[in-house]
């Protein structure tokens, strides 16, 4: 029997309740399953990505522990991770977090989308970072991660390489500068 693949989902955090920010975010990222949090700026102030066994464990996390620690969100799971990988496995200074609406099939878009970026954008590195995924959510079925030493590279990406593709209706990103901030 194949191993099951363990389920992604990210949180798009609204509101931190009852503390000060980075405490919310420090008992958020020590519970089990979640990888990742850091504050943000754009329409959710903080991020976060979980990796969990399965749908069950996710439910547990988001209506216990979460909602204890002060997380008010909303949450995406990854349906199909893009070329490269899916967003949030590591990333330079300044990390653009972009979610899209597609015209179409979003998985048909991600294709499309890393297949024109892949050959474009540098490898992956400590100064460089491209990740794609197919997700759920209200108004968007993509999220697009961009990483750079710089943030006006994060802008040119976003309005001179993400936004005109075609199937892309409409975008929505926040940033973050990640040096003291995020939490492994």
């Amino acid at each position: 029997m194949a191993e099951e693949r363990k389920l992604e989902a990210y949180v798009f955090i609204h509101e931190l309740a009852g503390a000060e920010p980075r405490e919310v975010l420090r008992q958020f990222v020590a519970l089990e399953g979640v990888r990742y949090a850091a504050q943000f700026v754009g329409s959710f102030i903080a991020f976060g990505a979980v990796e969990v066994a399965d749908l069950g464990q996710l439910h547990r996390l988001t209506a216990g522990g979460a909602w204890k620690a002060g997380v008010r969100c909303e949450w995406s799971v990854v349906v199909k991770a893009g070329v490269r990988a899916a967003p949030k496995r590591g990333s330079p200074p300044y990390c653009a977090l972009v979610r899209a609406d597609t015209v179409g099939d979003p998985r048909e878009v991600l294709d499309s989308i890393d297949a024109y970026l892949d050959p474009r954008l540098p490898p992956n590195s400590e100064e460089f970072r491209y990740a794609s995924a197919v997700v759920n959510g209200l108004g968007f079925g993509l999220l697009v991660e961009f990483g750079s030493t710089s943030l006006d590279e994060l802008y040119r990406l976003i309005l001179e390489e993400l936004r005109p593709r075609e199937g892309i209706a409409s975008t929505d990103s926040a940033f973050a500068f990640l040096p003291d901030n995020e939490l492994p």
